[in-house]
């Protein structure tokens, strides 16, 4: 064999050689870039991948605390900051809302959430829910139904509600349109009449935007107020200004944007003394013709009551009651209110008044009141009585004969405890 061809053998098995070795080195590039992950870079201080994440606590449901709470009759009802509702304390008509008549001296929990709103009077409870809706329970009665409602019951209908009254057997719903629909003890124009009974949710002919309700009369946003005979046509007062109502023996009074304290029109002080009209004399020398001493006549007859104009056109008297300027009513305690001073101040709610029964008043709810210093007084009878062991007392409710407060985050109650209105949290029977 020649050198040349050889080294032209040798040549050629390099050749072959480098081919191959560079397929196989392609190969391996290809199978590195399309099927295997690029090498994790990992430092010396990471955890394994494959290790579990710590675990992280979650936060604790918070505790429900009390946001309101209301006492009518012998039962008391709480609503939670979860918007769900407690209520202890008589329950003849269902008034509880737990499905039975058994008095509880443990509260029971009614099967209703989401309440923005609950009020009681005596036997009936209703409750606003967030939606706009309502719902009612224990003794009131709706299509008909004149049985005691045992359970938180829906009232059909009545939607985009954004204030509710309750009243003994009877309710009403201030709608966002600013009318009013009432369901219960109303008659067929939703009016207070004596003797209706378990009317459906009825509109109410005659009042609007109504801001405060009780049995005897109402008021409006605007100041407006009206009260109603038996026949429940509601009749507008002469006055305006009216920012809160009260009732004492029948008689409805409203506190003026001014601090006067004005009632409607009664014979309760006595007959209203009616100014008699004057003729004008007549002149020296000149005798009086027949005309004029016929208009005089008439002008001195005082106004004949049958003859007032309608209450759509002309309001009706009011009395004014001998109070000093007022900033709240206390008509549950008597004929008193709270004075610009912070006195609780009484009279017989015509022209007498007696001496000031409490200094350093704050709030009054219901037959009690709450004083600068936290101390609660609640009166009966005219005879008050300090709240045993009660200080620094925030929510308040009163019912007939019992009270209980919230006072530094725990509920205490006193007074009667004849249907376990006081509860398990009573300080003294």
């Amino acid at each position: 064999m020649s050198v040349y061809g050889s080294r032209r053998s040798r040549d050629r098995i390099a050749h072959v050689v480098l081919a191959v070795t560079a397929l196989a080195c392609g190969r391996r590039d290809a199978s590195r870039s399309i099927d295997a992950p690029p090498a994790a870079v990992v430092r010396p201080d990471a955890p394994p991948v494959d290790a579990a994440p710590p675990e992280v606590d979650a936060a604790p449901e918070p505790v429900p605390v009390v946001t309101t709470m209301v006492a009518a009759g012998n039962s008391t009802c709480i609503v939670m900051s979860d918007l769900t509702v407690r209520c202890w304390g008589a329950n003849s008509h269902g008034q509880l809302g737990d499905g039975t008549t058994a008095d509880r001296a443990t509260p029971v929990t009614p099967v209703i959430r989401a309440v923005k709103d609950l009020q009681l009077a005596d036997s009936t409870a209703c409750a606003l829910l967030d939606d706009g809706s309502v719902a009612c329970w224990g003794r009131i009665g709706w299509h008909g139904r004149a049985e005691d409602i045992l359970r938180p019951t829906g009232v059909g209908g009545v939607i985009g509600v954004t204030q509710i009254f309750v009243l003994a057997g009877r309710a009403c719903a201030r709608l966002a349109t600013g009318s009013l629909v009432c369901w219960g003890n109303v008659d067929a124009r939703g009016h207070f009449a004596a003797g209706a009974t378990n009317r459906a949710p009825t509109a109410v002919v005659g009042l609007d935007h109504i801001a405060g309700l009780r049995a005897e009369g109402a008021f409006s946003d605007d100041g407006r107020m009206w009260t109603w005979p038996r026949s429940g046509v509601p009749k507008r007062l002469d006055v305006a200004g009216v920012q809160e109502i009260g009732t004492r023996e029948g008689t409805l009074c409203g506190r003026l944007q001014n601090g006067r304290v004005i009632c409607a029109a009664s014979e309760r002080c006595g007959a209203r003394p009616v100014p008699a009209a004057v003729a004008p004399p007549a002149r020296p020398g000149k005798p009086k013709s027949k005309v004029t001493a016929a208009k005089a006549k008439s002008a001195a007859k005082p106004p004949n009551p049958t003859a007032l104009a309608k209450p759509d056109t002309a309001a009706e008297p009011i009395d004014a009651v001998a109070f000093p300027t007022a900033r709240k009513l206390a008509f549950d305690i008597g004929f008193c209110v709270v004075t610009s001073t912070n006195k609780l101040q009484c009279g017989d709610g015509c022209a007498q008044l007696d001496p000031s029964k409490l200094d350093r008043v704050d709030t009054v709810v219901g037959r009690c009141v709450v004083l600068k210093s936290g101390t609660v007084t609640c009166f009966d009878d005219g005879t008050s009585v300090t709240a045993p062991g009660v200080t620094r007392a925030g929510l308040l409710a009163a019912g007939r004969a019992h009270a209980c407060a919230m006072v530094e985050g725990r509920i205490v109650c006193w007074g009667a405890d004849d249907h376990h209105q006081l509860g398990d949290f009573a300080i003294t029977r």
